[in-house]
């Protein structure tokens, strides 16, 4: 269902008494509920049977790799102005070399501001992505062979190659969002209303795109954003992993094929960690941090699919209006717990009720999402008789 933080914390000030309903909320106990709030996500977040999914990630494994980090960290920032109806940010301002963009989609850093206008996990895409690129350069001066109309003209003594983005300045002060072709044609969408003149006109060829469905709005001034630098396995740093199978499809046959985790000691008991075959049968997490360790064995043979899958990281809410989509019972557990978390900031000391309620609530949760029991298996040879078979008192069926 459906809820808000604002939703969350106002029922649970109204478990302790410490709101009544039509009452009008407070910034300071609406910012001290969401930061109580979020804190008691993060924990819950441990709680295994509490989490009610797993979260699947797919990437390619690197052949003849063991050791692969785990984690898309935030890195930093950069200044920039963002562009209305684009994904490009011009005007970059120390482009930090930490920005990643990978080949593959979802692979490369994300991009979140301080204005809020880029979508929350906008990833920076590659060069090879149609009409998508990442270019690093400077605002240098250039002369037109004549002095530019309309949507297209050509930099005389151009040598700068291809730029498939690129923020030019006119003389008129008009600025275009242009893409340079390797002989000096550039071309912008919107036509000039000024009369620029062939000279005096300036580009600038540092840039960044952004994803396509990033909804990004102008900024009046330079933007402050944040950027991830990612791991090896570009996801949220997980607390733990459950199983994952690689997936071949040599022979479009689509095999997958099971690797289970075991713990850290006894992944170190392999005596050589770099024997290469085909896929990784075992797998070992170390969770450090900012970024995890996945250690498999042995390592890929090649750079087939890996498909992961780990607990859901429960998401914390941006503010107290954003909408937080939960399945059914989370609400009234949150409301119950925060109120248990609250009630010491307002004085108050839970009711034997509501003590006992918060637990039902939570109880009802865990049972919902516990795993079933694991199917024993066995090898099929002991289960058959071996009367006929002289070696049985020696080898008990495991020949």
């Amino acid at each position: 269902m459906a809820s808000t933080a604002l939703d969350i914390i106002t029922g649970a000030l109204l478990n302790i008494n410490a709101f009544a309903p039509g009452q009008s909320l407070g910034a300071t106990d609406a910012q001290t509920g969401l930061n109580v709030l979020n804190d008691l996500l993060d924990s819950l977040s441990n709680d295994e049977a509490f989490v009610y999914t797993q979260a699947e990630t797919i990437f390619n494994w690197v052949p003849g790799q063991f050791q692969y980090t785990v984690g898309n960290p935030v890195g930093g920032t950069f200044i920039g102005v963002i562009t209305g109806g684009s994904p490009v940010i011009t005007g970059i301002v120390g482009l930090p070399s930490q920005l990643v963009v990978n080949a593959a989609v979802g692979f490369g850093s994300t991009l979140t501001d301080q204005q809020g206008v880029i979508a929350v996990g906008t990833t920076l895409f590659p060069v090879a992505t149609t009409a998508i690129a990442q270019v690093i350069g400077a605002t240098t001066a250039i002369t037109f062979t004549a002095p530019p109309t309309g949507t297209t003209a050509t930099i005389s003594g151009w040598a700068g190659g291809i730029v498939p983005f690129s923020l030019i300045t006119f003389s008129d002060s008009e600025t275009r969002v242009a893409a340079i072709s390797n002989a000096g044609v550039a071309t912008w969408s919107v036509a000039l209303t000024g009369t620029p003149t062939a000279s005096g006109n300036t580009v600038n060829t540092t840039t960044v795109t952004m994803s396509a469905n990033a909804t990004a709005t102008p900024s009046i001034n330079p933007d402050t954003i944040t950027y991830t630098v990612p791991g090896n396995i570009p996801m949220n740093r997980p607390l733990r992993f459950r199983q994952g199978f690689t997936r071949s499809n040599s022979t479009n046959a689509n095999l997958d094929y099971t690797f289970s985790f075991t713990d850290f000691d006894n992944y170190k008991r392999e005596l050589l960690k770099n024997v290469q075959g085909p896929w990784p049968y075992i797998a070992a997490y170390q969770p450090t941090f900012p970024y995890g360790n996945l250690y498999v064995y042995p390592a890929p043979g090649a750079n087939y699919t890996a498909h992961i899958f780990s607990d859901l990281i429960l998401a914390e809410f941006a503010s107290t209006t954003a909408v937080y989509s939960l399945p059914q019972g989370y609400s009234r557990a949150l409301k119950k717990l925060l109120a248990l978390e609250l009630a010491p900031n307002y004085g108050k000391t839970p009711s034997p009720q509501l003590i006992l309620q918060a637990k039902e609530a939570r109880d009802l949760i865990r049972g919902t999402n516990a795993t079933p029991v694991a199917v024993l298996q066995f090898d099929t040879a002991i289960s058959r008789s071996q009367v006929n078979d002289a070696s049985w008192s020696q080898t008990g069926g495991f020949t």
